[in-house]
């Protein structure tokens, strides 16, 4: 059920647990379709989403990445990038 902040702005509250693995709306649209899913990992997920679809479980706004995603912050690649080319530049 939505909760509303004193803005009137929709708000969404979860705890999670360490490690936990909580799809995200693009992940489960991507994993749902096994031609996307090539590792053992993909797989896994691809198994997990069947099944959460499955149980008509709704999508979240909240998601998490865990320490098995193959996730980069972009942010990061550019900062870690720039601070190469700003220390070539020395």
């Amino acid at each position: 059920m939505p909760q509303f902040n004193t803005e009137g702005l929709e708000t969404e509250e979860r705890t999670f647990s360490w490690q936990e693995k909580v799809f995200s709306p693009f992940e489960i649209s991507y994993y749902q379709y096994a031609g996307n899913c090539h590792t053992a990992l993909e797989e896994r997920y691809h198994k997990d989403i069947t099944e959460l679809c499955r149980e008509n479980t709704p999508n979240n706004r909240l998601f998490t990445y865990t320490d098995a995603d193959n996730f980069t912050d972009m942010e990061e690649v550019t900062l870690s990038e720039n601070m190469l080319y700003c220390k070539s530049c020395l």
